[in-house]
């Protein structure tokens, strides 16, 4: 079997990379079939090797994709010498020989017969001589002082080099065979004596001697690369010598290749420290609880990993992918192109805290294509809503404040409220006023795109009053006075203080008299008295203003003689307009007027200091009226002023 190796170069001298040189057998031979084919694909450096039966062949070359092209046919004998293809190619065929060539062969043929005879008779004297020179049965040291060519296969000794202890006593290269008994291996021993020792193994065209690799004497194995063979590669060839997987080190840049299923996937250890991969990485042992990751992490300090863990997605155990981080892991931007507002080429968008157990968000989180509400987003859980300058153009649901003199606000005081929607035409806005203790509250609703209701002020107990009589009303001032001469005040008449004076006779002090709105009657109409069952009043009342600017409420029992004897009111021991408190479990409603601004502190009378007896006066009856039986005079009623 030949061997066909070289470079294959382009006419500027290039190497030819990647090129498929394939022979396909012309004709069939004792060792090769019609057809059979062999091919080498030529390597970073453009080598290529071919080992070839004897036998006729075409050479076809495939370069850049293109179809095969034959470039020549060769013939491969038993004796043919090892050779580039450029040799074979040129050696000259059967229909390349002329008479004139064939008289040439035949003179080389006669003087190859002269020169063999002249070689053997050479080779008598050469043994003759080299017989006490290198001896088949002496066991000293000999030395061959010039070249030894083997022309046939050369078998080393068996055993040990020197001893059983295998250590040779000289130093110098040392082979042997079957050392240990029936393994049939071959054994290389290199005794370097006080030198650093090693293997080295070269290669050379005849004029360059290269280093393939070297061995030295701690094992380890190095690998030069040599002129512009910049890869070097650790090819791994099935029987065919088609290249099913590669170790490539660039010698330039030192980036390190693991190619697998010929040439189809590589994983690139990178230069830059990265790490590439042509589709991701499959874990297969997993560190199912939290035990199993803390005895595998111990010795990691603060270095992240990924790993798998139980087949499961839950916080008891690590899940089917997990993450173990010292302290968290973050989602980054590595472009500058394309990014949003606030958002920052290398800076996180989002992060965890493995520590905390907490996840951070730059912006937002989605469900589908809904964000996620976070604190402080339409008023929500922050102690900042959202500010409105005009409430006549608010788009969405939220709670809202608005400064003073917002257009289409309730009032022109600062507000804040709540807007709401039934679709996104139907709406309603309710708002508070704010900067005073009080609740004023009002509302108003849209039944369509910009067309709104007016406001309307919302009743409640701070603005309104319920009445002697349940009737709910306005509230203004209001002062609920009692039999016992104790009140209750509502926000508006704060300031005010009542006591009881005699019977059917209280103090109302802090006040610039009633009330004069109409729809309590007027300033006579600010007083509100309690009503039976039957709607009938059960005291009469009477009020008068003393020196001091202060209410004096007078009440008289009322009996209402056209009545029912049930439903007249008769009380014993008084008579229809005698002085009586006001009635247990009711009272009399005082819509009076509050001074404006600073109000004067009421200063109570000393308990040591009598307060002047006032007594109901009494009217004389006149001309024809006459006393009802039973019935005291009526009191006068003096002018209020």
């Amino acid at each position: 079997m030949a061997v066909i190796s070289g470079v294959l170069k382009g006419p500027m001298g290039d190497a030819r990379v990647g090129v498929v040189i394939e022979l396909r057998a012309v004709r069939t031979s004792a060792t090769v079939v019609i057809q059979a084919r062999s091919q080498s694909v030529t390597d970073a450096a453009g080598r290529y090797t071919l080992s070839v039966e004897p036998g006729q062949y075409d050479v076809m070359i495939t370069a850049a994709g293109r179809q095969p092209e034959r470039v020549g046919g060769i013939q491969v004998m038993l004796n043919s010498a090892t050779g580039t293809l450029n040799d074979f190619l040129t050696i000259p065929g059967e229909t390349d020989l002329n008479p004139e060539i064939v008289a040439t062969v035949d003179r080389m043929r006669a003087d190859a017969a002269a020169s063999a005879t002249a070689a053997k008779t050479s080779a008598d004297n050469v043994v003759s001589a080299m017989t006490n020179a290198v001896s088949k049965v002496v066991t000293d040291d000999q030395q061959v002082v010039s070249k030894v060519l083997f022309s046939r296969p050369v078998r080393l000794s068996t055993g040990t080099p020197e001893s059983s202890n295998f250590v040779p006593s000289d130093q110098g290269a040392w082979v042997t065979w079957n050392r240990t008994a029936a393994s049939g291996g071959t054994d290389f021993i290199n005794h370097r004596g006080t030198g650093t020792g090693g293997y080295h193994f070269w290669d050379t065209n005849g004029t360059i001697t290269n280093n393939l690799f070297t061995i030295n004497s701690d094992g380890a194995f190095l690998q030069r690369s040599n002129g512009a063979a910049l890869n070097i590669q650790h090819q791994f060839r099935d029987s065919n010598d088609v290249q099913k997987a590669a170790l490539l080190a660039n010698a330039a840049t030192g980036e390190f290749t693991i190619r697998w299923l010929g040439t189809t996937y590589s994983i690139g250890c990178r230069p830059d420290g990265f790490v590439s991969t042509p589709k991701g990485t499959i874990i297969a042992t997993a560190l199912a609880t939290p035990d199993a990751v803390v005895d595998a992490v111990s010795g990691f300090t603060s270095a992240p990993v990924n790993f798998r863990g139980a087949d499961e997605a839950s916080f008891n155990n690590p899940n089917n992918y997990s993450i173990g981080t010292w302290y968290g892991f973050s989602v980054l931007p590595t472009t500058a192109t394309g990014l949003a507002a606030g958002v920052e080429q290398g800076k996180p968008v989002f992060f965890v805290n493995a520590r905390t157990g907490t996840a951070h968000a730059l912006k937002n989180i989605y469900v589908g294509s809904t964000a996620v509400v976070k604190v402080g987003d339409y008023g929500l859980g922050g102690t900042t809503p959202v500010t409105y300058s005009d409430m006549t153009n608010t788009g969405q649901n939220t709670f809202y404040n608005t400064p003073a003199n917002t257009a289409g606000a309730a009032s022109n005081v600062a507000s804040a409220g709540i807007i709401g929607d039934y679709d996104g035409g139907s709406r309603w806005q309710l708002g508070w006023e704010q900067g005073a203790l009080k609740v004023a509250l009002a509302t108003r609703v849209r039944v369509s795109a910009g067309i709104w209701s007016p406001w309307y002020a919302m009743w409640h107990a701070g603005n309104t009053t319920v009445d002697a009589n349940g009737f709910i009303k306005k509230a203004s001032p209001i002062v609920k006075l009692f039999g016992t001469g104790e009140s209750e005040l509502n926000d508006q008449s704060q300031g005010v203080t009542t006591e009881r004076v005699s019977e059917g006779v209280y103090r109302i002090s802090g006040t610039l008299g009633f009330n004069a709105d109409a729809e309590w009657g007027g300033v006579d109409g600010g007083i509100e008295i309690p009503t039976d069952r039957n709607k009938l009043p059960l005291v009469w009342v009477d009020y008068e203003v003393d020196e001091t600017g202060d209410l004096l409420i007078k009440t008289f029992h009322r009996v209402d003689f056209t009545a029912p004897k049930f439903a007249q009111n008769v009380k014993v021991g008084y008579k229809e307009g005698q002085p009586i408190d006001i009635p247990a479990g009711r009272w009399i409603d005082l819509r009076v007027e509050m001074p404006v601004g600073d109000e004067p502190e009421h200063e109570p009378v000393p308990e040591n200091e009598e307060v002047p007896e006032v007594t109901p006066e009494v009217t004389e009856l006149e001309g024809d009226e006459e006393q009802a039986p039973g019935e005291t005079p009526s009191p006068i009623k003096e002018s209020k002023e």
